[in-house]
């Protein structure tokens, strides 16, 4: 069975009003607790597979989910069971068999959810037609031993009609309550809290064939959350770090098309798991320099998402009405991102150089220089739906895909013959862009500083679609080429971050001698970057002609 579904996030501030509409629409409310298993060394986490025992009501029901073609979807099957115990034995004629007989330890729990649903089904439409959706109000904790993560969601899962209709109905509840994406399971929650807790805290150490029955928990109130454990701080423990890039597994049989996906799911991944984290869940403990690293995260995925529409838009329909909200909201990141260089890396090299230090109120102008609360800009509705029309983006691309079946050749959106190999045509479009950065680069450190802005941006696109492609590249030059971009890139980056600082500096200048010695250094250190950069540039053509 595939599962459909959305999650959001519902922040303290919108939950009074969320449980009271449901009321209104009818939900009923009823207490789920489950159970999840692993091995030891999280076998099945690292496949992207959760088992559970959940006790619903008065029936145990065994189910495992696997995931699916989209961030939405995942394959799900439910078995009834007798008592709290697992029967393996339910997968034998399954995909899943080979996995679970591969295992190298028996599984064993590892965490478990204690939650209050409130549950009611809403019709929905979308531009396909009408659908069904239920809503699941999720309110509980995620727990192993004595540690929990509150649990706060709303879950919409598909139940009848076309699932574009799920992101109209999730737009409205988004704009109405201030909802947050979370791409997250209580699954993968669950299992990050159990990675980090102490031994002795882990709910792991029971084995499978010895849960304790769960006891009957009797009705619960809005305000009697489940779980009295002892509630974390995830930042302060380092669970939520930035999500980094995920490697994109390009094969070469696959179409245009699925290679396309394949960049566009990864790249999406990337953008709403570190948009959640930056707009608060889980995370109100984050420090202003952790925050950054969100900001930074968050922009690269971006950046990679945008430079996947680029190198795929000679083939196919990618997402242009998606460009500019999606462009808006990574300027207003960026002048964020400026100005925690400013403070967190250029400020205390500064200092370290030798720098008088500014008096307080020039030196809070530099904490205040961006005028943007991140996590205002993340939480938003607007950008929030944003992320959820990039999602239904993701599943439109996933069905036009599935309908193509693995075809390797046909013709392109303009009507032109596309080549067999998926491999060829990549490498094609990647030699002309190196060429084309190689040639403008030949003079660099003479060029106007918004022309080398402009190569820095050609430079990302060309590193970026050498990590989407390189497993399928006919060749091992243009593989070869993609370390020589890595520093480049990171000296490109550090040149435009002088270059921010400098404006700042000069700024404050006019009124604050002591900035005066930050022109200076910032000067220098421009002057030395040029000259890297340009040499950079140099070895780089070479390495393409060779």
């Amino acid at each position: 069975m595939l599962e459909r579904e959305l999650k959001l996030h519902v922040p303290p501030a919108s939950r009074r009003a969320v449980r009271d509409e449901l009321l209104a629409l009818g939900a009923r409310e009823k207490r789920l607790r489950a159970r999840y298993f692993d091995t030891p060394e999280r076998e099945l986490a690292l496949a992207g597979i959760a088992i559970r025992l959940r006790l619903e009501g008065e029936q145990w029901v065994q189910t495992v989910k696997a995931p699916g073609p989209d961030e939405i979807s995942r394959i799900e099957l439910n078995h009834n069971r007798p008592g709290p115990e697992l029967d393996l034995s339910v997968y034998a004629h399954t995909p899943l068999a080979d996995v679970l007989g591969r295992l190298s330890q028996p599984l064993a729990m590892r965490y478990e959810t204690d939650i209050l649903r409130l549950t009611v089904t809403q019709a929905a439409t979308a531009a396909a037609g009408k659908a069904e959706v239920e809503l699941a109000y999720d309110t509980g904790t995620v727990r192993t031993g004595d540690c929990e993560l509150a649990v706060c969601e709303l879950e919409l899962e598909l139940v009848s009609g076309p699932a574009q209709a799920i992101f109209a109905l999730g737009s409205e509840w988004v704009r109405k309550h201030g909802l947050v994406l979370d791409l997250r399971s209580k699954a993968e929650r669950g299992d990050l809290l159990a990675r980090h807790a102490r031994p002795e805290q882990q709910g792991w150490l029971r084995p499978a064939n010895s849960v304790a029955a769960v006891p009957d928990a009797g009705r619960q109130t809005a305000d009697d959350t489940p779980g009295n454990g002892l509630r974390i701080d995830p930042c302060a423990l380092g669970l939520l770090k930035p999500q980094r890039a995920r490697a994109v597994e390009l094969t070469r049989d696959m179409t245009i098309q699925q290679a396309y996906l394949a960049c566009l799911t990864g790249c999406i991944n990337h953008v709403v798991r570190n948009a959640t984290l930056l707009a608060g869940v889980d995370t109100e403990g984050a420090s202003a320099a952790l925050q950054g690293r969100y900001v930074h995260q968050l922009r690269i995925g971006i950046r990679r998402l945008r430079t996947c529409w680029g190198f795929f838009d000679k083939w196919v329909a990618v997402a242009p009405a998606l460009y500019k909200p999606l462009r808006r909201f990574f300027m207003l990141l960026g002048k964020v991102s400026d100005n925690d260089v400013l403070r967190f890396e250029i400020a205390p090299r500064l200092a370290k150089a030798g720098m008088p230090p500014l008096p307080a109120p020039e030196a809070l102008r530099i904490a205040q220089a961006s005028h943007h609360d991140p996590r205002e800009l993340a939480a938003s509705p607007a950008f929030q739906q944003c992320l959820l029309s990039l999602l239904a983006h993701q599943l439109e691309t996933a069905e036009q895909a599935a309908g193509k079946g693995t075809k390797r050749q046909g013709n392109d959106r303009r009507g032109k013959h596309v080549h067999r190999d998926l491999g060829v045509k990549l490498e094609a479009r990647l030699s002309g862009w190196l060429r084309q950065l190689c040639r403008e680069g030949r003079n660099f450190e003479r060029l106007p500083e918004a022309t080398q802005h402009d190569l820095r941006k050609r430079l990302k696109r060309l590193r970026y679609s050498l990590d989407f492609s390189e497993a399928v590249l006919p060749g091992q030059q243009l593989a070869s080429i993609r370390a020589l971009l890595a520093p480049l890139q990171h000296d490109m980056g550090e040149l435009n971050d002088m270059y921010n600082a400098r404006d700042y500096y000069q700024r404050l200048a006019e009124t604050e001698p002591a900035a005066l010695f930050a022109i200076g250094w910032l000067k220098a250190r421009q002057d030395l970057l040029k000259q890297q950069i340009q040499e950079d540039l140099d070895r780089l053509e070479a390495a393409g002609r060779a």
